[in-house]
């Protein structure tokens, strides 16, 4: 093989990539590394890894979905994929009772998409539904709420760690 030959040869697709282009609703929204992330979102304060070269590819779930009819008003943000494996992230402040029912509002959609709409990236599996809270955190863990959360899977945490 020439050099040219090595060097036009591109990896496979992650398997995020490719279940992206069978969801319709977010084709073209897939992007390598955290790119699909706001600059804010992406700060080492919030997020962090072992291997930056093992961050595969994310998607701005909001944004893709923003002008859809979708019967719940508030989307996750973004999915991330770190060494084949799939990260739900959403960074939120978490400085009141409003702010966990705006999460409580994005994981029920999160979970009604991935069922009825993308079912490919359903399949894809989690390692978890993050809840990485931006500032001060005065949610109680035994409150109504918390329990919430915890039933519906969201891990609200200081920072997103994939590893």
């Amino acid at each position: 093989m020439t050099k040219q030959q090595k060097r036009k040869k591109t990896p496979p697709p992650s398997p995020l990539e490719a279940a992206v282009a069978k969801t319709s609703e977010v084709v073209g929204f897939y992007c390598r590394s955290l790119q699909a992330l706001e600059s804010k979102d992406k700060k080492k304060g919030l997020i962090d890894y072992e291997d930056s070269s093992k961050i595969m590819g994310s998607v701005y779930l909001e944004k893709a979905t923003e002008n859809l009819n979708h019967p719940f008003p508030k989307r996750w943000d973004y999915v991330i994929e770190y060494s084949n494996k799939i990260y739900y992230y959403e960074p939120h402040p978490a400085s009141g009772g409003g702010k966990i029912d705006e999460v409580i509002g994005k994981a029920e959609w999160l979970r009604w998409w991935l069922t009825n709409n993308a079912p490919d990236i359903k399949e894809l599996g989690t390692e978890g539904f993050f809840w990485i809270h931006t500032g001060k955190c005065n949610i109680l863990p035994n409150s109504q709420q918390s329990k919430k959360l915890l039933d519906l899977g969201v891990q609200l945490k200081s920072k997103l760690y994939m590893k």
